[in-house]
């Protein structure tokens, strides 16, 4: 199994809302190997130094990024929120455009009209990934994760599934 291929953490803030976010542990990591990186990079420069600060500027980024997918069924939307603290993209999306959640045992499957398929590029065979099906026939990748990790990818669709009652297919 990959050493660091997390699932998106599943949280639920209460029974009308279901968000996929980022785990606290890619934080984590990110935050330790930073600090072991700056100290070893202060040591090597004799003090801190502009590198080191820029260094530092960029693993703070990094800790404070947010990738977030609320599915908030008061509101009957769909939210993709993503960026950095006060510097994020967000938009919805009416949960009437969906009609199912499909989890693609083979993430070279996944269609080149999917908003999310340029920055998956590369994904390919050996990898499955999580998605909506709209009405108009696009599809909307959630997360793509390497095979071994399908089983917590299932777990996460089928709960998408049951909150936005929409079908659960696996392919």
């Amino acid at each position: 199994m990959p050493l660091f291929s997390f699932p998106p953490q599943m949280l639920r803030p209460d029974a009308e809302r279901l968000e996929l976010v980022q785990p606290r542990l890619i934080r984590l990591l990110y935050l330790v190997l930073g600090a072991v990186l700056l100290v070893v990079l202060v040591r090597a420069m004799e003090g801190f130094s502009w590198l080191s600060f820029m260094f530092a500027l960029v693993i703070g980024l990094a800790v404070l990024q947010e990738d977030r997918w609320s599915f908030d069924m008061r509101k009957r939307e769909i939210r993709r929120r993503s960026g950095f603290i006060f510097f994020h993209r967000s938009w919805a999306l009416d949960l009437s455009e969906l009609t199912s959640v499909e989890l693609l045992g083979d993430a070279s499957q996944l269609s080149s009209d999917d908003p999310q398929y340029r920055a998956l590029a590369g994904t390919g065979k050996g990898r499955s990934a999580l998605g909506l099906v709209l009405a108009d026939g696009r599809n909307l990748t959630l997360s793509v994760l390497p095979a071994a990790r399908k089983e917590a990818l299932a777990e996460r669709g089928k709960a998408i599934a049951e909150l936005c009652g929409l079908p659960y297919v696996e392919s």
